[in-house]
């Protein structure tokens, strides 16, 4: 299934699970059993974009406090022929809670 976790030295966080804010490794992972055209990840930090990339594991680190959640959209294709890109998964988010000083 889909993976979303975080890493601070031995304490891991899953969605809705908090951590203090510092250094904090992401990471994200797709399905293995789904074969999506081109998915792509996105990350969030308090609801705005701060970084993307292509899956199906994205590795990325943070340390300002905030709330951390993925979206994962991929392209489908349309009955007229082409595509259209879709938002297929929005995750819950993990929080670093804090001050980073």
């Amino acid at each position: 299934g889909f993976f979303f976790s975080a890493r601070q030295g031995d304490s891991t966080a899953w969605m809705g699970d908090s951590l203090k804010a510092a250094e904090t490794a992401f990471d994200v992972k797709l399905p293995k059993t789904v074969n999506l055209a081109n998915p792509r990840i996105v990350v969030y930090r308090d609801g705005q974009k701060i970084g993307s990339g292509s899956g199906p594991e994205y590795e990325f680190s943070a340390h300002q406090a905030g709330a951390y959640r993925i979206e994962v959209e991929t392209d489908i294709p349309t009955f007229w022929g082409g595509s259209r890109t879709v938002t297929w998964i929005y995750s819950n988010p993990i929080y670093l809670q804090g001050s980073t000083n």
